[in-house]
């Protein structure tokens, strides 16, 4: 960015980009790419698949070619290869799902100013009420599908050889488990987690034909024990940005007592480096826990370290296994 040029530019790209990210959605929503699954076809087509308008349906549709999510000849459209494979419902990389968590976030992005003003989580307004289901699976699933590349590298990264029994503690759709057990037939795993969510867990369990490998126990992380000197692997995903510093100095501590002598704790997250800027995505995932956790944050790799220790883990060590995440781990 160093013409005036440039940096007008980027104030422009990074200013309007929720237009794109909302065009994106949107057309998940409608089912758009799924409706193009088997060929071209026209907005007409398209928008009475859709329930919706000619002319509007179209111009998201000739939006999505700026994208380069679509093609167009003449007046058919048609997936370009990145939306045949990642965005068509039901083929094995899908990736709507994510994208449909995306639009769940949307409202409390919208408020990031109050959130920033008072310091407090935006996300709770049905407090209390019992939790929609119809959103818990969209969270659920899209985490299965985060993993699905994540849970490749992370087993790539890691030597399991030996290990009998794997915690894999807020397991949530089980994809890590899955991974982790197909690479290692010594290894058996259980995945703890909500009830609502272990019920969803069991299904994906099952449809991977492990049922019998990985099994699951329904509690509640922070106020629950996980059992004592059970397991010589636990596993943490994405589960400490969740929480403040005491809450994940008490599940650290719980995951101490439910390892045995010699046991391997993981932690994998978007760790940051000691500036607390990097990466990126790194950083704006933490305003995304100020808007929806009570004092969630995304966390430095020393700061880890340093919980690791106080609760007795030794020969500590970090890798960083993508350009956004790293693996923490420490011995009991």
């Amino acid at each position: 960015m160093n013409t005036a040029q440039s940096q007008f530019d980027y104030i422009t790209e990074i200013s309007l980009g929720y237009w794109k990210s909302r065009t994106l959605i949107t057309a998940v929503e409608l089912g758009v790419f799924t409706c193009l699954a088997k060929g071209s076809c026209n907005a007409a087509a398209i928008a009475k698949a859709a329930k919706s308008d000619t002319r509007a349906m179209e111009m998201l549709l000739n939006a999505l070619v700026g994208l380069e999510f679509l093609g167009k000849k003449g007046n058919l459209f048609k997936n370009r290869p990145i939306a045949d494979q990642y965005l068509v419902k039901g083929r094995p990389l899908y990736q709507g799902n994510r994208i449909l968590l995306s639009r769940n976030l949307w409202d409390n992005w919208s408020n990031l100013d109050k959130a920033v003003k008072s310091g407090k989580p935006v996300a709770f307004k049905n407090a209390g009420k019992k939790p929609d289901a119809k959103k818990r699976k969209v969270f659920i699933t899209a985490m299965r599908d985060f993993a699905v590349f994540k849970s490749k590298a992370v087993a790539a990264n890691l030597n399991l050889a030996g290990r009998n029994k794997l915690l894999d503690l807020g397991g949530g759709p089980g994809s890590y488990s899955i991974e982790f057990v197909k690479a290692n037939p010594e290894l058996n795993a259980v995945i703890f987690d909500l009830n609502g969510v272990v019920k969803l867990a069991k299904g994906f369990v099952k449809e991977a034909g492990l049922s019998k490998r990985i099994k699951t126990i329904a509690g509640e992380c922070v106020n629950d024990d996980y059992g004592d000197n059970l397991y010589d692997v636990v596993f943490v995903s994405n589960l400490l940005h969740m929480y403040d510093e005491k809450i994940n100095l008490n599940i650290i501590n719980k995951c101490y007592n439910a390892l045995e002598k010699g046991g391997m704790f993981i932690a994998s997250d978007f760790f940051m480096d000691t500036s607390m800027t990097k990466s990126q995505f790194a950083a704006l995932f933490s305003l995304n826990m100020l808007t929806g956790t009570h004092g969630g944050s995304n966390y430095s790799v020393n700061e880890i370290k340093g919980w690791l220790s106080k609760a007795g883990f030794n020969k500590l060590k970090s890798v960083k296994y993508d350009m956004d995440s790293y693996l923490v781990i420490g011995h009991k």
